[in-house]
C-alpha cells in the first residue's frame, strides 16, 4: 500500500521528485482535493519542498496532522472548481494618480501582457485632475488641491501621460479623506507598515470603494502601494479619522433647563459647555457609532422629539477639519465664523463643541 493509502501519491511524488533543485528552491503551488491533496502534501513534506496547496473548504481535515504541519493549505471555494479560481489573475489593478506617470506606465505594460485586467486610477476628492481631464478629452488644470493629499496633488496631468491614460486606463475612482485614512489603518493592521495617503494607501481606498459600489463577489484586486512618507502631524489626523466611527453633527435644542439632559438621554454620551442664555442653543458634537445606520438612528431620534433639530455633518469636510477649533467664546467672535462653514448656524446665536 502507498503511505497515504491511495495511488494518488505516485503522480504527485514523481512530479515533485523530478523538479530541478532551482525549481524546488522556489517551492510549489498546487490545487488539489481528496486523496490527491494528501498525496501532494505528503510528497512535498517528504522531499523538503515548500508547498502551498489550495483546496476546497473543509477538505483539509483529511490531511494527516504530521503532514499538514509541514505545508501551507489555503482553503478556497466550495468545491474543486471553486478552488481553481484562487490563483486567477486579478480583475483590476488600482493605482494612485498624481501627474499620471506611474499609472500611464503601468497601464501600457499591463494592457500588453494582460489586456483583460482593468486599470483603475484612484484620486482624492478635490484633486481629481485625471478624472476631469478624461471627461474633457484633454489635460485640464485645477486651481487648488486637497491639502491632505497635496504631495500627489499636482495640478495638471502630463501631456504624454494623459495620452497613455486615455488609451489604457479603464476608470478613475475618487475617494474621500476618511476613506483614505481608513485604508491607512487597514494596511497597517495587515502589514504593520504605514503608507502615506496618496501614493500609498489611496489605491487601497479605491479598491475598497469600488468593490463596495460594484458589490463585487470573489474578484481579485491589486492595489499599488508606491510610497510610505508619513509625518506625525498627519498620523495624528489619520488616527482621528480612520475608523469612520466618530460622526459629526449639529443639533439645535431649546435653551431651557433640562434640554441638554434630554439630548444626553437620546444619545447617551455628551459633554456640555454652557454659554449665554437665549431661546435656542447650537451644539456641535461628535459621537462614536458602529455603523452608518446607527448614526442615522441617533439623528432621527433627536429630530423626532420635535423641539430639537439635528443635522448630519459627517460629509462636511470643512466642518470636521475646522469647526471644532472655533467653538467657545462670545458669539460675535465665534459663531459668525462658524456660519461661514456650516450654514445651519445663526451668526447671532451661541454654540458649544462636544
Amino acid at each position: 500500500m502507498q503511505p497515504t493509502f491511495s495511488f494518488n501519491l505516485r503522480g504527485a511524488y514523481n512530479k515533485i521528485a523530478n523538479l530541478t533543485q532551482a525549481q524546488r528552491d522556489k517551492g510549489i503551488v498546487a490545487c488539489a482535493a481528496g486523496n490527491h491533496l494528501e498525496g501532494v502534501a505528503y510528497a512535498a513534506a517528504k522531499l523538503g519542498v515548500d508547498a502551498i496547496v489550495i483546496a476546497p473548504v473543509g477538505t483539509a481535515q483529511n490531511v494527516s496532522h504530521s503532514t499538514k504541519s509541514k505545508i501551507t493549505i489555503v482553503e478556497h471555494g466550495a468545491d474543486f472548481e471553486g478552488s481553481l479560481t484562487a490563483g486567477d489573475r486579478p480583475a483590476a489593478i488600482f493605482a494612485p494618480v498624481g501627474g499620471g506617470g506611474l499609472i500611464a506606465g503601468l497601464a501600457a505594460y499591463v494592457k500588453e501582457v494582460a489586456p483583460h485586467v482593468k486599470i483603475i486610477g484612484v484620486e482624492a476628492e478635490g484633486a481629481n485632475l485625471l478624472e476631469k481631464s478624461l471627461l474633457e478629452g484633454s489635460p485640464v488644470t485645477i486651481p487648488s488641491v486637497n491639502r491632505f493629499t497635496e504631495e500627489v496633488g499636482i495640478q495638471r496631468v502630463g501631456t504624454e501621460n494623459f495620452r497613455l491614460c486615455k488609451g489604457f486606463v479603464d476608470e478613475v475612482v475618487t475617494v474621500s479623506t476618511d476613506e483614505i485614512c481608513s485604508a491607512i489603518k487597514d494596511v497597517f493592521g495587515d502589514t504593520r507598515s504605514l503608507m502615506e495617503p496618496t501614493a500609498g494607501a489611496i489605491s487601497v481606498a479605491g479598491a475598497k470603494k469600488y468593490a463596495r459600489v460594484k458589490n463585487a463577489q470573489d474578484e481579485k484586486y491589486v492595489a499599488v502601494l508606491a510610497a510610505a512618507n508619513m509625518d506625525f502631524d498627519r498620523l495624528r489626523f489619520v488616527s482621528e479619522r480612520s475608523d469612520d466611527r466618530e460622526r459629526f453633527m449639529a443639533v439645535k435644542i431649546p435653551e431651557k433647563i433640562g434640554s441638554f439632559q434630554d439630548l444626553y438621554d437620546v444619545i447617551c454620551t455628551s459633554r456640555h459647555q454652557p454659554e449665554h442664555s437665549d431661546n435656542e442653543a447650537r451644539i456641535c458634537m461628535s459621537i462614536q457609532t458602529k455603523t452608518e445606520d446607527e448614526f442615522v438612528g441617533v439623528v432621527n431620534a433627536i429630530n423626532k422629539r420635535g423641539d430639537m433639530h439635528a443635522i448630519d455633518l459627517a460629509s462636511n469636510e470643512l466642518a470636521k477639519s475646522h469647526l471644532r477649533h472655533l467653538a467657545g467664546g462670545r458669539p460675535e467672535h465665534v459663531s459668525r465664523a462658524a456660519v461661514n462653514i456650516v450654514a445651519v448656524f445663526d451668526p447671532h446665536k451661541n454654540f458649544a463643541w462636544i
